[in-house]
């Protein structure tokens, strides 16, 4: 993303200097309540204070991808110390595994490990943000809840959704 950026000259903002006008994710699964699961990334405690900075945030994500309720794979980027511990407390949601880069545990752009959890049925995003954040080593959480205000998603056609703008 950033080298597309850069290619068209656009301006690239400090986040510690100002707020971030347009802020686009590329994600693996969203609903029509323009909540998502991001399940690539190199950080989700940076991508999660840019999403919460965005003026507008842009999920762009393949049509088959638009679901009616998230579920499935869910990554939480954990702290190093005592990841084990925490992994086995989150194992408890259902299946969870850290994420290898070969035969290394892969860790974030911020020095952490992802931990992926393989959850069935989520009754509440917002409870389970919550209480995972509770569980001492969790950072973030590749569920984005509430941030999303505009989906692309792309397919046989490309489709323009806006929680913000009305017909």
């Amino acid at each position: 993303m950033a080298a597309i950026v850069s290619s068209l000259s656009l301006p690239i903002a400090d986040i510690n200097e100002r707020e971030v006008d347009v802020a686009i994710e590329f994600v693996d699964q969203i609903d029509g309540d323009f909540n998502f699961i991001k399940r690539h990334s190199s950080s989700f405690v940076r991508d999660k204070m840019i999403a919460q900075s965005a003026g507008i945030l842009v999920a762009v994500a393949d049509e088959k991808a638009m679901v009616k309720k998230l579920r499935g794979m869910i990554p939480f980027e954990v702290a190093t110390f005592g990841w084990n511990r925490t992994r086995n407390q989150l194992d408890a949601l259902g299946s969870a595994r850290r994420r290898m880069n070969g035969e290394l545990p892969f860790k974030t752009e911020t020095g952490h490990y992802v931990i992926d959890v393989e959850i069935d049925n989520i009754f509440s995003y917002d409870d389970l943000e919550f209480e995972t954040k509770q569980i001492p080593g969790v950072l973030e959480t590749g569920l984005f809840v509430g941030f999303a205000d505009k989906i692309v998603l792309h397919g046989k056609k490309i489709q323009l959704m806006s929680r913000t703008e009305f017909k």
